[in-house]
């Protein structure tokens, strides 16, 4: 099995962005997250700042991702 690229993931939660927004047209727009999720951008810059490197993960990720030998 191959190496990660990065350090950590991270878990994005649009669903609950998509909950506080208003109206029935869901957007989703990456340039306006310091507004939109600032406690998950905040933590991004502090993973980031302290060195480390990360990829993020939707919950359709976490739907189907599998343990096996408790990894």
């Amino acid at each position: 099995m191959g190496k990660p690229d990065n350090d950590f993931l991270v878990y994005l939660p649009v669903y609950d962005m998509w909950q506080e927004q208003d109206g029935r047209l869901l957007l989703f727009d990456i340039h306006k997250m310091d507004k939109r999720a600032p406690r998950f951008i905040e933590a991004v810059h502090r993973i980031y700042n302290a060195g480390y490197d990360m990829d993020y993960i939707s919950d359709n990720f976490l739907r189907t991702a599998i343990c096996r030998d408790g990894r």
